[in-house]
């Protein structure tokens, strides 16, 4: 009997986890569809709709200011995913000297901007240094 009984507790006890696997998935699943993930998020389209043509096609920015974070990316240590996405979303990466993330911010300000823009971006003070 004493078989039967751990069983049964074992067989509880892996109903009860995928009950609360199926629980947490359902309410991921219903954030989804209320587009929770959105709920604050702030719709540069709606915003500044003169960066946009007739057609609704992006155009560009025509002043770009940023202040990018300083701080070496370690290509060894760094999520595989991410990594991927910056080597294959930037040249700067590709040809970087170093491995200081502002790169990628200064690429992604020129790329957003059209071709008569002004750009404002505070950089690390040894990046003119020789």
């Amino acid at each position: 009997m004493t078989k039967l009984k751990k069983e049964k507790a074992d067989w509880n006890k892996a109903v009860t986890a995928l009950t609360d696997t199926i629980a947490k998935f359902e309410t991921e699943l219903k954030e989804i569809r209320n587009n929770k993930i959105y709920e604050n998020a702030f719709e540069w389209r709606f915003k500044f709709p003169e960066v946009l043509n007739d057609e609704g096609e992006f155009i560009g920015f025509d002043v770009v200011i940023g202040n990018p974070p300083y701080f070496i990316m370690n290509k060894n240590n760094t999520d595989r995913l991410s990594l991927n996405h910056y080597i294959d979303n930037y040249k700067t990466i590709k040809n970087a000297s170093s491995n200081n993330i502002f790169n990628l911010f200064i690429e992604l300000g020129i790329s957003i901007s059209n071709q008569e823009s002004y750009h404002s971006m505070i950089v690390p003070e040894g990046l003119f240094e020789t």
